[in-house]
């Protein structure tokens, strides 16, 4: 290789001089920012950690999941590594597919409301065994974050079923408010649901690496403070690339309301669940779900808050949700009733531990009142 001229090393020397000034001047100019904000708006400093900590799935590498043949995805791993999840990719611990003599079952659908490892799920079997200890439970928690009824319908018909459960509850309520509202709806949520894309069985935070656009965001969102607090400023809600929901559905505006076809599927896949209890022999249980007005939280969370037109559909779908299970002869727990504060939200819909706490103590009461986990065998 021959040796470059003098005028190409002086231009080489000089983009290189330059290109260390400029990053000189960034690097100061961000570290100026971070001062600058964290003294005179800590409550926007605050903001801009909690966007890394919680926005991205990217950063977060427990927050993993696999692709599944008919579930869309599961857990790959515990989002926590304290916590467990079995080997089908669901929280909790490894339970044997036949069930022990003197125990009582309960298989619960959902989605994040009813994921969490430590929420009320988990802590129905301690609340059910303080009201009626004649007998041992096992609360089987078949939910994953942004699952609608039809992957309770799916799970419940491959799966849970096996497990031979005593009752199966519901708290399918808020997530089927999106596609039953879709303009090119679909009966069996295709034009909503779509495969979670990955590369080579890779995991949903290589997934979001992988594409390039996503990667300098990533870049960008964990070195500058001040390109978090632009993202804030322009677009206060969760970036939609970094949103498990967003990456296994198709996107695209919705409706104001539920379609007639939305709402008889909603319904269908409700009747559907129960007719695949009956036939386990299990009983069937309705949920509502407890929501608060986000203008009553004690701050705006970094996601932003929910479009104005969601919490009348919300209050609709619970009373949807009494009514249907009136007419089916079904018990209704209605958790909307819960006398709840402030406090108990992470967010409009997500509750703290205690929170879920009240809403297993609420199921708990109501089956053992009504009776329907019986006596002990």
């Amino acid at each position: 290789m021959s040796r470059l001229r003098p005028q190409h090393r002086r231009l080489l020397r000089r983009a290189g001089l330059g290109l260390a000034v400029a990053l000189g001047v960034l690097v100061l100019g961000e570290l100026l920012f971070r001062a600058v904000l964290a003294l005179t708006n800590p409550e926007a400093s605050d903001a801009v950690a909690r966007y890394r900590e919680e926005m991205s799935p990217d950063l977060d590498e427990p927050l993993l999941y696999d692709p599944h043949p008919y579930f869309a995805y599961v857990q790959a791993q515990p989002m926590d590594p304290r916590n467990e999840v079995d080997s089908y990719g669901f929280t909790g611990p490894e339970r044997p597919l036949h069930k022990p003599p003197g125990v009582a079952r309960l298989a619960v659908f959902g989605g994040s409301t009813s994921a969490a490892p430590d929420g009320w799920v988990a802590q129905l079997e301690d609340a059910l065994g303080a009201r009626a200890p004649q007998r041992s439970y096992e609360s089987l928690n078949f939910a994953q974050p942004a699952w609608t009824s039809q992957e309770a319908v799916t799970v419940m018909a491959l799966l849970a079923r096996d497990y031979s459960p005593d009752v199966v509850i519901s708290h399918c309520v808020n997530n089927d408010l999106a596609p039953m509202r879709g303009p090119t709806f679909r009966p069996d949520y295709s034009h909503y649901r779509r495969a979670l894309t990955v590369d080579s069985g890779t995991q949903l935070r290589q997934v979001v690496r992988n594409r390039w656009a996503w990667w300098i965001d990533s870049l960008l969102t964990t070195t500058s403070s001040a390109y978090v607090y632009a993202r804030l400023w322009t677009s206060p809600g969760a970036p939609a690339t970094y949103s498990l929901n967003a990456l296994t559905t198709w996107p695209g505006e919705v409706m104001d309301r539920p379609l007639e076809a939305g709402v008889a599927t909603y319904l269908r896949n409700l009747s559907t669940l129960g007719l695949l209890a009956e036939d386990a022999g299990a009983t069937m249980v309705l949920t509502t779900m407890p929501f608060m007005d986000p203008d009553r939280l004690p701050a705006e969370d970094v996601r932003g808050k929910p479009d104005p037109r969601w919490l009348p559909l919300l209050q609709e779908q619970n009373e949807r949700i009494r009514t249907f299970g009136r007419e089916k002869g079904w018990l209704v727990v209605d958790l909307e009733a819960l006398p709840l504060q402030p406090e108990h939200f992470t967010d409009a819909i997500h509750l703290t531990t205690e929170g879920d706490g009240l809403k297993a103590e609420a199921v708990a009461e109501a089956l053992v009142a009504q009776g329907v986990l019986g006596s002990a065998p």
